[in-house]
């Protein structure tokens, strides 16, 4: 999506269901009903940092979705928004959030915990319902009055009064990319921050000098991260074997190596450096280390975006 959309509409991709990853850009401000529904085939989802409602059955029956960070900029989810997202196995509420929906979560029976910061104030009924795995951890000690008594219908467990970590986010310039892995975490858990160059940028480091990509870490207090992207071909060190999958999410060109895929195989011609494919969410999924190869082919597992990197080209590959 361009930096120039402010809005994704009710109904927009709804049942678009080779659709595998989005990235919405920081310019959206709202997500509209029913906006990517049925896309059982969406396995990747980052929010920009500028959403601040995510509206009814926006991402109802994505049963491909594993994960889902919500941004701080976020203060409602609507009703059904990610109902039937069975793949579903983290999510991150931001202490921006003051209302989610009813059936929010419903049947999203692969989830296995949620922390509800203090500033959600207002849930609906059976907002978890059918949530058979799953362990709610609430900052509040009591029940706000504004939670429906129906709320927690399956009586899935809850920890009353967590702990709760802030763990900040933020990108040294929002036309350069994205991050993800904002929000309440219980204390002393792990959290997972992403930085996604955008196209013509690339990810140099965190503000503390790290550069791992995604970078876990342990939420013992609260955390503020700053992910410096500078411009392709700025100051990042060039030296040596580059495995961080941040500098390469931008596509650069070359007219000797081909790079295309045919079903679920991704063929690479004239490749004379070591190769190197990343998912969409930057993981590394496979390397070699052939050199003045003709031809070969890689085989991946899942349909989706993959970014192949061959010394410094870097393209995106679309796998059927």
């Amino acid at each position: 999506m361009g930096s120039s959309v402010n809005s994704i509409g009710h109904n927009a991709f709804s049942g678009c269901r080779g659709l595998t990853s989005v990235t919405i850009p920081n310019s959206v401000t709202s997500i509209g009903d029913n906006a990517f529904y049925n896309c059982n085939g969406l396995t990747s989802l980052i929010i920009g940092g500028s959403v601040n409602s995510i509206g009814n059955n926006a991402f109802s029956d994505c049963t491909g979705l594993i994960t889902v960070c919500i941004p701080d900029s976020v203060t409602s989810i609507g009703n059904s928004a990610f109902s039937g997202c069975s793949g579903l196995t983290s999510v991150t509420i931001p202490k921006s959030v003051t209302s989610i929906g009813n059936n929010a979560f419903e049947n999203c029976n692969g989830l296995t915990s949620i922390v509800i910061p203090n500033s959600v104030t207002n849930i609906g009924s059976s907002t978890f319902k059918d949530c058979i795995n799953l362990t709610i951890y609430c900052q509040a000690k009591v029940k706000h009055s504004g939670w429906s008594d129906e709320w927690n219908i399956n009586e899935c467990p809850v920890v009353w009064g967590a702990q709760l970590v802030d763990v900040n986010v933020a990108a040294n310039n929002n036309v350069y990319g994205q991050v993800s892995g904002m929000g309440a975490y219980i204390d002393g858990s792990q959290a997972t921050i992403l930085a996604i160059a955008n196209k013509g940028y690339a990810f140099v480091k965190w503000s503390d000098g790290n550069t791992e990509n995604p970078r876990t870490i342990i939420a013992n207090s609260d955390l503020n991260f700053t992910a410096i992207f500078e411009p392709e071909g700025g100051n990042e060190n060039q030296g040596g074997e580059n495995n961080n999958p941040g500098t390469i999410v931008a596509e650069t060109a070359s007219n000797a190596i081909n790079i295309y895929a045919h079903g679920n195989t991704i063929i690479v011609e004239n490749a004379t450096e070591k190769i190197r494919v990343y998912d969409a969410m930057g993981r590394l999924v496979v390397r070699r280390d052939d050199v003045h190869i003709v031809s070969t082919e890689i085989r991946v597992n899942t349909a989706g975006v993959y970014i192949v990197k061959i010394g410094n080209v870097a393209k995106r590959v679309m796998v059927n």
